[in-house]
């Protein structure tokens, strides 16, 4: 795995242009990005408390997307305003998770075993299914807390069957998981609900392709 920093030139934007150029050379299609923050402070825990809360239980690791290519990601998060699911460019991604948190990694990640004709199926998945339904689907905290409780209590429910279908409330890692198995990407047999965004980093399946530190 490569691991490089980037510390903030003149401005923010700078590191930002950086960055996603590095992503550029690793990145394609139906790879997945993953984000880490810094909570440096407690003010930046409090502003966010929901992902400090996340990362605590997911290794730091606290968001998952998945990248569409030409510069494209699919990005699923609560939002105050518009759909909790969007299509974004990689340097909104980044500013917007800079801007959150100040400091960040990001990790290149794909399933281990991962052919051409499974990245042509996650595109697929990913705009049929998830694009066209976007007015109806909701990010839901929730789901991912129930997540938590299940590893602190009981974390036999991390291997029941999978209930397979279209809902409308999902979390970021569901969905990645989710768009990952409908493909027929070899991965972890559990439900795609108990998935969290550091599954995609320490699970056997996956491998990190790159590591960017923006500071």
């Amino acid at each position: 795995m490569n691991s490089i920093l980037i510390k903030k030139f003149k401005n923010k934007n700078e590191a930002i242009k950086k960055a996603v150029n590095l992503l550029k050379t690793k990145l394609k299609k139906g790879d997945i990005i993953l984000t880490s923050p810094k909570f440096s402070n407690i003010r930046l825990k409090l502003m966010n408390l929901t992902s400090y809360i996340i990362s605590k239980f997911s290794r730091g690791i606290t968001h998952s997307c998945i990248y569409l290519g030409k510069n494209q990601v699919l990005d699923i998060n609560f939002r105050f305003k518009g759909r909790d699911i969007q299509i974004l460019t990689l340097k909104q991604l980044l500013k917007r998770k800079i801007i959150s948190f100040k400091e960040l990694k990001v990790y290149v990640v794909q399933p281990k075993k991962y052919k051409n004709y499974h990245r042509d199926i996650v595109l697929q998945e990913s705009k049929n299914t998830f694009l066209r339904k976007s007015k109806n689907i909701i990010f839901s905290t929730a789901s991912i807390f129930n997540i938590m409780f299940i590893l602190l209590f009981n974390k036999s429910l991390f291997y029941k069957k999978e209930k397979a279908g279209y809902k409308n409330k999902w979390h970021c890692s569901n969905l990645v998981a989710y768009i990952l198995k409908k493909s027929g990407v070899p991965i972890w047999k559990s439900a795609t609900s108990t998935f969290i965004p550091s599954t995609f980093i320490f699970s056997r399946y996956f491998k990190i392709k790159k590591k960017i530190i923006l500071k």
